[in-house]
């Protein structure tokens, strides 16, 4: 499962991002689970609960917690340097500022289908040549390990 997370204000756009990413998905036959956010926070919280993804398109003018400091948060403060990161803006100033974070690509307003099928074919090419995952369910909350850090199994009961 690849999971793709959208954080931007504009709930139009979420919601034509997130049609169009399950449209290429099934186009592409990869199983795609997508979930949106309309606020630098509420997406902060989330991550902060353990909620993983592979790849965000992260709107940079947001309204209090903007997308850089979110990304600088992903990459800084959680020490997270494997997911993608793919901002999206309306303004091209941006792109200086960028480079801490490390995104995978910067998009201009509005996205077309297009970019959005080659980022996410170069997100998930680059995704299968990392490790490989044990995923699971807790409850509603969808986790993986890399397999590479799971010594046994043990079974409870």
């Amino acid at each position: 499962m690849y999971r793709i997370g959208i954080c931007d204000d504009d709930q139009v756009l979420c919601a034509q991002l997130e049609k169009q990413i399950c449209q290429i998905s099934k186009e592409m036959a990869v199983k795609v689970e997508t979930e949106v956010w309309c606020s630098g926070e509420s997406i902060q919280n989330d991550l902060n609960k353990g909620v993983q993804l592979d790849l965000i398109f992260l709107d940079i003018e947001l309204v209090q917690r903007n997308g850089i400091e979110v990304g600088q948060f992903i990459r800084n403060e959680m020490e997270d340097i494997k997911t993608h990161i793919v901002y999206i803006s309306a303004k091209q100033n941006y792109a200086m500022q960028l480079f801490q974070v490390q995104p995978l690509d910067f998009l201009i307003k509005p996205v077309t289908e297009m970019q959005l099928k080659e980022v996410l074919t170069r997100s998930i090419r680059q995704k299968k040549k990392e490790a490989v995952y044990f995923e699971y369910h807790k409850g509603s909350v969808y986790s993986r390990l890399p397999i590479k850090d799971i010594l046994y199994f043990n079974e409870y009961g």
